[in-house]
């Protein structure tokens, strides 16, 4: 199993729904984009700010796990953190996997819903972009912010865009929702997936949203969540912002499974 298949709950099947038309969509051949780096917080924001980036010129390179030579492309990073690069064109089949959406299931859980996929047969592969300057680690254009107010912040969002590749047009839809029980509080799980994909590289964007009780995931295509392609450094966005505490909320253990990991 890919490392992005853990986008979704466990249990989470995705049947056949056979013979519907997919619309048009938008699929890429290159990126374009320059890299920022995660900013301290001020007291009044909601949404985590970045900088510029600070480590040199050097390359920003796009790999597909699994593809070899022909899943991994290169281009010159600026001094000021602009890029440009052409995506791997064609993506091998032992790096592609039927079983992208998929998590295996826990006892614990409660799950109603199972979102369709309109070809079962299609397969799927994700991108990783990276820089290595003077600073070498991951990016992606990626977003923190605040549920709730600056003042009185009830949970935290993260958003985060990655190009998903597919081997032929395909809709992936649906919801579900699980329950987790932990020291006598009960959680809500819930996920959903807007997906519309054409045969090539897609842009889609993954969403966690948290607050003390209640965990969603969603997965939706067309587009990222902004054109910012922020420095991870290896860490989520959301731990660049530990000077400013109400960017991190602490999961109840039950619910830490639940994260993005593949897609960040």
């Amino acid at each position: 199993m890919k490392k992005f298949a853990c986008l979704l709950l466990p249990t989470l099947v995705l049947a056949s729904c056979g013979g519907q038309d997919t619309p048009t969509v938008t699929t890429y051949t290159s990126i374009s984009g320059t890299v920022r780096e995660p900013g301290t917080p001020d007291a009044d924001d909601t949404v985590m700010p970045t900088t510029a980036w600070t480590g040199g010129a050097g390359t920003v390179q796009a790999t597909v796990a699994g593809a070899g030579p022909q899943g991994t492309a290169s281009g010159a990073l600026s001094s000021g953190g602009a890029f440009t690069l052409t995506l791997p064109a064609d993506v091998t089949t032992q790096a592609l996997s039927s079983d992208a959406f998929l998590l295996p299931g826990t006892a614990e859980l409660s799950c109603t819903g199972t979102p369709s996929i309109s070809d079962a047969a299609a397969r799927f592969a994700a991108l990783d972009v990276a820089v290595q300057a003077n600073r070498q680690g991951q990016v992606a254009p990626s977003r923190v912010s605040l549920i709730g107010t600056a003042a009185d912040p009830v949970g935290l969002k993260s958003e985060s865009g990655t190009f998903i590749y597919a081997d032929r047009p395909v809709s992936v839809t649906g919801a579900q929702t699980c329950t987790i029980t932990e020291a006598g509080q009960t959680y809500a799980v819930t996920s959903s997936l807007n997906m519309t994909l054409g045969r090539g590289w897609n842009k889609t964007t993954a969403t966690l949203a948290v607050t003390a009780t209640q965990l969603s995931l969603s997965l939706s295509s067309g587009t990222f969540p902004t054109e910012e392609w922020v420095y991870l450094g290896g860490s989520t966005l959301a731990g660049a912002a530990a000077p400013r505490p109400a960017f991190e909320l602490e999961l109840p253990a039950a619910l830490n499974t639940f994260r993005f990991p593949g897609l960040r």
